[in-house]
Order: C-alpha cells, then sequence, then structure tokens
C-alpha cells in the first residue's frame, strides 16, 4: 500500500493510440489500492489532447481510496471520434473520506458510446463509506449518440440536487467554461459563473 501519496501539477497530453489494439484503455492517473489504504491528494493535473482509445478516463481509483481529487482540469475534445467511452473521473470500489473538489471535467468527445462526467461505481449508495463531490464543473457536450451523464453514481443518473440531498456535496455546475484559447491548449475557464464558485480559489493553475 502507500501513504501521503502526491500526484500533483502534472501535464498528460497529446496521447495516441498508435497501434489501434481493439479494447485498447485510456486511464490519464490511476490509483489502485495494495495492502494497505492509499491516502494522500491529487491536484492541479492538466489531461487534454487524447486521442480515441475504446474506454478513456481521466482519473480513476480502485477500492479503500482515502484520497482528494482536487483543481483538476480534464478534457476530452475529439468532437471526429467515432467511439470511446469516456469517463472524466472514475472511482470504482468502496470509498473512505475520498473527495472530489473544484474539477473541471470537459467532455465534447465524438462517437456513439456513453459519456460520464463522474462516475461513481460499487457499493450500493446507502452503505458508502464517506464521499464528498462539491464545487465541480462538468460540460458534457457531445453530438454523438450514447448516453451522457454529469454524474452517475451506482447505476442511477444523479442530478446537482440529488447529491446535494443525500449528503454527499454541494456547489456543482454544469456550464460551459469557455476556455480562453483551446486551439492552442490554453483551458483557462472565462465563463464569470465560475469565478468564486468552488471552495478553493480556482482550477487548474
Amino acid at each position: 500500500g502507500c501513504t501521503e501519496l502526491r500526484i500533483n501539477r502534472n501535464a498528460i497530453y497529446d496521447v495516441v493510440d498508435h497501434t489501434f489494439i481493439v479494447n485498447a484503455y485510456f486511464t490519464g492517473i490511476s490509483i489502485s489500492y495494495g495492502s494497505s489504504l492509499i491516502s494522500g491528494e491529487v491536484n492541479n493535473n492538466l489531461i487534454y489532447n487524447v486521442q480515441p482509445f475504446q474506454s478513456l478516463s481521466g482519473i480513476r481509483t480502485s477500492e479503500f481510496v482515502d484520497v482528494s481529487i482536487s483543481n483538476n482540469t480534464i478534457v476530452f475534445d475529439d468532437t471526429a471520434a467515432s467511439y470511446g467511452i469516456v469517463n472524466g473521473i472514475f472511482l470504482g470500489g468502496a470509498y473512505n473520506e475520498t473527495k472530489l473538489r473544484s474539477n473541471l471535467i470537459y467532455i465534447t468527445h465524438g462517437g456513439n458510446d456513453d459519456k460520464y462526467g463522474i462516475r461513481v461505481f460499487g457499493q450500493n449508495i446507502n452503505s458508502r463509506l464517506p464521499l464528498n463531490i462539491s464545487h465541480n464543473n462538468i460540460y458534457l457536450n457531445s453530438l454523438g449518440f450514447g448516453v451522457q451523464r454529469p454524474f452517475y453514481l451506482t447505476s442511477v443518473n444523479w442530478s446537482n440536487s440529488s447529491i446535494d440531498s443525500l449528503g454527499l456535496g454541494e456547489g456543482n455546475l454544469e456550464v460551459d467554461p469557455l476556455f480562453k484559447n483551446s486551439t492552442f491548449y490554453d483551458y483557462t475557464p472565462t465563463n464569470p459563473i465560475l469565478n468564486a464558485a468552488g471552495s478553493y480559489d480556482s482550477f487548474t493553475e
């Protein structure tokens, strides 16, 4: 296992599946459990310009992870893609004080597969250990077919109000961040709605 994990201030970009292997998967940051509880933080990372894979996840965790995931920007914007299940942040299994705060997830990836902003998979929601999803902005606007769900918890399509009422978080938004210049990979959000929208000072620095 691992304690006091720190994955901060990384840029992961220009990833292409050159081999075109069937069922190839992309995960920008993956945290897997070992013999002891993993704890720490995944903060201020930028993931962008990823070409089609069979499945794409920006940040993915497995069971028993006690981690703060905050101020990350994840962009899957290949509108010409014809396939690929997309997960902005994927949590798999049980959770112990996992916190998702002030992340910006932008998905306009094409194709007919499903797209999820924050996807939580595993236990029944009523038996879940503490989980906090607050002040994130998730924008889904794919022109492809398939399900598009900003928040998908335990096989249920939750809304912002559902997250609030269940005590799982607050202040989440679903607005276009209006990036400063995505053509040149400047993902600074300029939408005034996002000013001071989170519990932190900003999204990815």
